[in-house]
């Protein structure tokens, strides 16, 4: 069966948002059980503080740079969206044959990184004495993978584009079932502990790609990922990069604000450490379909607006911030009323339930918020205004978010509850700054140039 492109412009809005988005709900439900597999065999099977604190911090850390990776796929996808929307297909071309060889080079850089600099990331994150050389192990075994990571997002960035979001779903279903049979393996059977999780992730993001290449070249889609089709036109690779590094720097600056939440966790002592740790895997499944609708988003208005159907994007945007706020509604009200059932799940020990309990009940509010957030922050991006979302989202990650989180801990004196209370409030405080951009219409002016070469 050939790999499709499918017209997001078209049919009713409701039935395409949501046959476009089922897609990306089951694909992030399984990422997410790829990266909690990880956490919750560490942390029942060897039910060592030190062991899940080293796979929590190292997996922030690598999340950073997976952020960076990320905005690059979503910048190109916008442009890729919007050439097919426009049906400039010699631009879809350029587009896709120059981020081939761009993505590359980043996953290169991105790799000599993570194996260079590990101690220094791992030192930056007050990382627990016990847990240093399990961080640094987890690190600088992830970065092996990151050529592999960035080639089959490259290729999830263009099948979205041109609106296939059922094909990224195969590659990662196999390789999300792929890694929950390696970390039992090399965990529960082989006692690799930590290095047994991170080889287990690294093989698993082998088989996503060599899948990728597989389908692509065995189902006529338009591009297979030959070594011949690697170029480099510098106009479009710098379109490429305007659009892509505002979305890449937002996702790391807020990702880095994060982490700096998780160093001061960290130097309250292991516990808290392990604690919030636990908590940024599970708001990985709790934003889940957030995130799900505002990738979706993306997409469908990268294609509207280069057909030239602004009011089509808008009710998108309103259709997908309500569907995704109804399961975000379910997870808060879990959080909420039943906060030590949920940190079970992850862990055995009695303390980090309690303080982790702790730092739910004001991070929960935080969820029940979301969905407005992202999709109105990834509608924004596909439609190309990106350097605004840049703007807010570094004011909101530094000058706010650290400066409420340091005013809750240091003056108030709540400690792990303050990390949590801090995040709430500012996703609040940016809501009503995305708010007024919408009602002033501003984001009708589509920002990209109308060609790059």
């Amino acid at each position: 069966m050939a790999i499709k492109e499918y017209n997001l412009t078209e049919g009713k809005i409701s039935s395409v948002l949501m046959k476009f988005v089922m897609p990306f709900i089951v694909m992030n439900l399984l990422h997410v059980a790829y990266t909690l597999t990880d956490l919750f065999v560490i942390g029942h099977f060897t039910k060592d503080s030190a062991a899940i604190s080293g796979v929590t911090i190292g997996a922030a850390i690598i999340i950073l740079f997976m952020f960076f990776v990320f905005g690059f796929a979503a910048g190109l996808t916008v442009l890729v969206g919007r050439a097919f929307g426009a049906k400039n297909y010699e631009e879809m071309d350029r587009l896709v044959f120059t981020s081939m060889t761009m993505f590359l080079m980043v996953g290169v850089a991105i790799m000599l990184i993570l194996l260079i600099f590990a101690p220094l990331f791992t030192k930056l994150m007050y990382t627990p004495a016990d847990a240093v050389d399990e961080t640094i192990t987890y690190i600088r075994i992830n970065a092996l993978g990151m050529l592999f990571v960035m080639a089959f997002n490259c290729i999830g960035g263009v099948l979205r584009g041109v609106g296939n979001s059922t094909t990224p779903l195969l590659y990662i279903g196999i390789s999300s079932v792929c890694n929950i049979v390696l970390d039992i393996i090399f965990v529960c059977y082989w006692d690799m502990s930590v290095a047994g999780v991170s080889y287990a992730t690294i093989i698993a993001q082998f088989v996503a790609y060599a899948v990728a290449v597989y389908l692509l070249r065995s189902r006529g889609f338009r591009y297979k990922f030959y070594l011949k089709d690697f170029r480099f036109a510098p106009k479009t690779a710098k379109a490429i990069w305007d659009i892509s590094i505002p979305i890449s720097l937002q996702n790391i600056l807020a990702s880095i604000s994060f982490l700096i939440l998780f160093a001061l966790a960290n130097d309250m002592g292991i516990i808290e450490s392990a604690a919030f740790g636990i908590n940024n895997r599970l708001y990985s499944l709790t934003l889940l379909p957030a995130y799900s609708f505002a990738t979706a988003l993306t997409a469908i208005a990268a294609q509207t607006m280069g057909a030239g159907m602004p009011e089509r994007a808008k009710k998108a945007l309103l259709l997908a911030s309500f569907y995704a706020f109804v399961p975000c509604c379910v997870f808060f009200l879990f959080e909420l009323f039943t906060p030590h059932l949920v940190m079970r799940i992850f862990t055995a020990d009695e303390a980090i339930i309690e303080s982790g309990s702790l730092l739910l009940f004001g991070a929960c509010w935080e969820i029940f918020l979301i969905s407005f957030l992202f999709c109105l922050n990834d509608f924004f991006n596909g439609c190309g205004h990106t350097r605004f979302t840049f703007v807010v989202n570094v004011l909101a990650s530094f000058p706010v978010r650290l400066s409420i989180a340091y005013f809750l801990v240091f003056q108030m004196e709540w400690g792990i509850l303050s990390l949590g209370l801090a995040s709430s409030i500012t996703t609040a405080l940016v809501i009503l700054v995305y708010l007024w951009y919408l009602r002033s219409n501003r984001w009708q002016k589509f920002t990209l140039p109308e060609s790059t070469a």
